[in-house]
């Protein structure tokens, strides 16, 4: 008996990401402050936060007077932002929106929560 040496071929496929050879494309790479856009807003919201925080406490004004018109402003920057750049408010299936308003709810609840604490 003869044993016969059975070669098998591995077929390789184009939908392998490792296989596939780079494109090269004439969209220019973000730099600085647009790279890092996302770190930016982050700390400016951190700073407004504190600063107003602080504020409001070196003024000697009672947080929770302050807090109806802060809420205000925060919400028309928010929503004047989000329809200048078409961003849907609510978006998802049921439950994701459900959990949504969950979470936007707890996140009022906490600030109010902090701004008694303060008091």
């Amino acid at each position: 008996m003869s044993v016969q040496k059975v070669e098998t071929e591995v077929k390789i496929t184009p939908s392998d990401p490792l296989i596939l050879p780079p494109t090269i494309t004439n969209e220019k790479q973000p730099r600085g402050i647009h790279r890092f856009s996302g770190i930016f807003y982050a700390l400016f919201s951190s700073f407004l936060f504190t600063f107003s925080t602080f504020t409001i406490r070196q003024l000697g004004v009672d947080l929770l007077d302050a807090l109806l018109i802060r809420f205000s402003i925060q919400l028309l920057l928010t929503l004047s932002f989000a329809l200048r750049k078409k961003y849907t408010l609510l978006s998802g299936t049921g439950l994701q929106v459900f959990l949504q308003i969950i979470c936007a709810l707890t996140g009022a609840g906490g600030f109010v929560l902090f701004s008694l604490a303060l008091r």
